[in-house]
């Protein structure tokens, strides 16, 4: 199991990165790589465990899922 103390913890390879590609306003084709953020799930894990046990505010709002559902929906559906 990694620890957040280690140099490379939460970062991505650039392998990994994303790729952005759109077209601008003048319709030219552009395909970029996108740097990941540094990630630690375990965080977003203590988040979830402190609002069920704890009452915390989460950390994530429910309409913040929702959009984020909707926009991978609408992405997939797209590649069908």
């Amino acid at each position: 199991m990694p620890t957040n103390d280690h140099p490379d913890f939460g970062l991505y390879q650039p392998e990994h990165y994303g790729a952005l590609t759109y077209y601008d306003d003048l319709g030219n084709y552009h395909e970029e790589k996108v740097v990941s953020e540094v990630g630690d799930y375990a965080r977003m894990y203590e988040a979830v465990y402190e609002s069920i046990a704890n009452h915390q505010p989460k950390v994530v709002q429910d309409w913040e899922t929702i959009a984020q559902i909707e926009i991978l929906e609408q992405a997939f559906g797209k590649l069908q």
